[in-house]
């Protein structure tokens, strides 16, 4: 019901916001195939989360692409959603979170990952609670031939740390 309630309310959207500019939208169990149309989310958003579509198979090329101040992307537990949008993302994002999206996944872990291409400008990209890309200039020298890269991360009102190892 209240999916349906939402599916109903998505044309009439931008009216709520127009008079204050949204930074942040939670969506969640929107029973849409394609998701958003062009235009229809404000530029103004800083911040999406999008979180059990479950019928949700892709994203709408200009949709997304338009979202300039988009800093972060955060896709949950959408087990259809096959793909990023073709034309990518927007360049502003510098985070993107992929948790329990199943086919999406596997295209996103690595140079080999289909999508990987669309995601590869994003600073910091986790799937399933895992970094799988992560770009700062924060180094700590250990000795003569290594680095440990430190990234700390606030997830859900804890603190994570994952210490990355690279030889040289």
């Amino acid at each position: 019901w209240v999916s349906q309630l939402a599916t109903n309310l998505l044309p009439h959207w931008k009216e709520l916001w127009e008079p204050t500019p949204l930074k942040s939208l939670y969506i969640q169990n929107l029973d849409v195939e394609s998701f958003p149309d062009e235009g229809l989310l404000p530029l103004s958003l800083k911040r999406i989360q999008i979180d059990k579509c479950r019928n949700l198979l892709n994203f709408y090329n200009k949709g997304l692409c338009q979202l300039s101040s988009l800093e972060e992307l955060s896709l949950g537990n959408n087990p259809n959603l096959q793909c990023l949008p073709e034309e990518g993302l927007p360049k502003s994002i510098s985070t993107l979170d992929i948790l329990d999206c199943t086919l999406l996944k596997q295209r996103c872990l690595g140079p080999k990952g289909e999508d990987w291409g669309n995601i590869i400008h994003i600073k910091n990209v986790w799937v399933d609670h895992k970094l799988v890309r992560w770009t700062s200039s924060l180094k700590l020298y250990v000795h003569q031939f290594s680095y440990v890269y430190i990234f700390i991360r606030c997830r859900f009102s804890t603190i994570s740390l994952q210490l990355l190892k690279y030889n040289l």
